[in-house]
């Protein structure tokens, strides 16, 4: 637990100058808090989304569902990464 709780603490650290950068930056104009929120090519109210759900496989919890998808895709495509939290589950 000693090593988990350093590794999250040096992850803290490196985080600190972008968090300041961050802060430091221009606020963006309140008109463009919408932007990007959707596809400008793809509407997700149109037909091509109005299927029926078809569930299969055996039923999990999200969190097991989550880390599953995590892992598979860290282990196709290196550029994700994904860190833990440290937060209780409750599920």
């Amino acid at each position: 637990m000693r090593i988990r709780h350093l590794v999250h603490s040096l992850a803290l650290v490196a985080a600190l100058p972008f968090a300041a950068a961050a802060q430091r930056a221009p606020k963006p104009a309140a008109d463009t808090a919408t932007l990007y929120v959707y596809s400008p090519d793809v509407d997700p109210t149109s037909p091509a989304f109005d299927t029926e759900p078809q569930p299969s496989g055996a039923a999990e919890t999200m969190v097991t569902a989550i880390n599953r998808t995590l892992r598979d895709e860290m282990a196709a495509n290196p550029s994700v990464v994904a860190r833990d939290t440290g937060l209780p589950s409750f599920g």
